[in-house]
């Protein structure tokens, strides 16, 4: 996705607000997003199949989300919880504030973040939420599958000048390409984290000032 702050401006510390997260999923520090627990399920698929080039790619998303993480000003995470062996589901979900720069309306800002991809209102949803769906591929066959769900909340008292950008990401990897059951297996996989992100977004509220 594009870079939010240097596009659209930087933003004051978010306001208040609650979202409610499945069991065990708890808040940590932008930092620990990149670490390596919070990527060990997919490393350890990737050794099992003696991919070292999906493990360089890994790398390579991970300085990347780096310097996001400092240009965007993200200032929450929240993680899953840690099945018995201590691996980490890939999925988290991040939050930053963002502001829009005289001129610009909030339509014309998420046009420009969209790049002509459907901003969608998600359904069920009490808040304004603007969603956008994106996925890219990673690897030499695209084989690492990172998807996104990026939701702009306006934030109600600001004349839409003001938004929190909560940002669900998913991690998969497509077992070389291959269609059949592997494939499929893995799809449904990142399916069901995204349908975790769209049910915690869909429980975002406001909170009395």
């Amino acid at each position: 996705m594009p870079d939010l702050r240097s596009e659209l401006g930087v933003a004051p510390p978010p306001a208040r607000y609650r979202i409610l997260c499945p069991p065990g999923w708890r808040r940590v520090s932008p930092e620990e997003l990149i670490g390596e627990e919070a990527t060990s399920r997919f490393r350890a698929e990737a050794a099992r199949a003696g991919r070292t080039d999906l493990l360089r790619e890994l790398d390579t998303m991970l300085d990347s989300a780096r310097t996001a993480l400092r240009t965007h000003g993200v200032t929450e995470v929240y993680v899953a919880p840690s099945d018995e062996e201590g691996v980490r589901p890939p999925a988290t979900l991040s939050v930053a504030p963002l502001a829009l720069p005289a001129g610009t309306t909030l339509e014309q800002a998420l046009a420009r973040i969209a790049r002509g991809r459907p901003v969608i209102e998600l359904e069920g949803a009490r808040e304004r939420l603007h969603v956008i769906e994106h996925e890219r591929r990673h690897g030499d066959a695209d084989e690492l599958v990172e998807r996104t769900l990026l939701a702009i909340a306006p934030v109600p008292t600001s004349d839409d000048r003001r938004a929190i950008v909560l940002t669900f990401t998913a991690l998969g990897a497509t077992r070389g390409g291959s269609a059949g059951a592997a494939e499929a297996e893995e799809a449904d996989a990142i399916e069901t984290l995204l349908d975790i992100g769209r049910i915690m977004l869909v429980t975002f509220r406001w909170s009395p000032s």
